[in-house]
């Protein structure tokens, strides 16, 4: 999933109670809800709604920077990969190069 869809994701849940929850609370408030307590649930549904965007957006954006330190390491640890691998080469022909020198001549 790219990082906008993440980002859509989260804030939807914040869209939709910043939206819905004032529009409900002004329709009841024709039909009879008092006034004061509507304000209150206006307010309360803004605040939360608010609260959960941050974070969402917060928690998209340390997953991105996990993902991206996750790459940094594989990196780092295919580098000393490569680079041990290099070494281990060159200790078999050292060691080939001991053997053959312990064999000596064979016709002696």
């Amino acid at each position: 999933m790219s990082n906008r869809q993440n980002r859509m994701l989260m804030l939807a849940p914040s869209i939709a109670i910043g939206v819905f929850v004032p529009a409900a609370a002004l329709l009841e408030m024709r039909s009879g809800l008092d006034a004061i307590m509507g304000t209150i649930i206006v307010l309360a549904a803004l605040l939360v709604a608010g609260g959960l965007g941050v974070v969402g957006l917060a928690m998209t954006t340390t997953a991105e920077q996990e993902r991206g330190s996750s790459y940094e390491t594989a990196r780092t640890l295919r580098a000393s990969q490569r680079a041990m691998l290099e070494e281990m080469d060159d200790v078999v022909a050292l060691l080939e190069e001991i053997r053959d020198a312990l064999k000596g001549p064979e016709g002696d």
